[in-house]
C-alpha cells in the first residue's frame, strides 16, 4: 500500500489483493532476499491464504522469502515487545541484515533485562 494504516480492517480486499501486483513488480526489479509483511489478517486477505500463520511462508515472492511478521501497532494486543523483537529478529536473519545470536536468550532473561533495575550487573 502507499500509505499506512493503523488496522488491516481500514483496507478492502480489493485493495489489499491489487497492492500485491506492485509489490511483486518492485521485488522482481530489487531482488530483496527477504520480503516481510507486517500483520497476519492483512496478508490473508492480500494473498489470499486464509490458513496463513506467522514467521516463513511456504511460498515466495518474486524469488524472496516472504515472511508474515506481526504488526507493531499498539492495537496488537497478542504481542509483547519480547516476542515482537523475535519475529523480527528472525526476519533480519534470514535476510541477512543480522547475524544469528551467538547465545540464546530466554524471553524471561530478556524481559528482566528491558525492566529498570533489572538483571544487575
Amino acid at each position: 500500500m502507499p500509505f499506512a494504516t493503523a488496522r488491516a480492517d481500514e483496507l478492502t480486499d480489493a485493495q489489499l489483493r491489487a497492492s500485491v501486483a506492485s509489490l511483486t513488480t518492485l521485488v522482481r526489479s530489487s531482488r530483496p532476499k527477504v520480503v516481510a509483511i507486517l500483520g497476519l489478517t492483512a496478508y490473508r486477505q492480500a494473498f489470499g491464504d486464509r490458513k496463513a500463520g506467522p514467521g516463513k511462508q511456504p511460498a515466495s515472492l518474486a524469488g524472496a522469502e516472504l515472511w508474515v511478521l506481526p504488526n507493531p501497532s499498539g492495537l496488537n494486543a497478542h504481542e509483547t515487545p519480547v516476542s515482537l523483537a523475535a519475529a523480527y529478529r528472525a526476519a533480519a536473519v534470514a535476510a541477512g541484515v543480522i547475524g544469528p545470536p551467538e547465545t540464546v536468550v530466554s524471553s524471561t532473561a530478556l524481559a528482566d533485562l528491558a525492566r529498570p533495575g533489572g538483571a544487575e550487573q
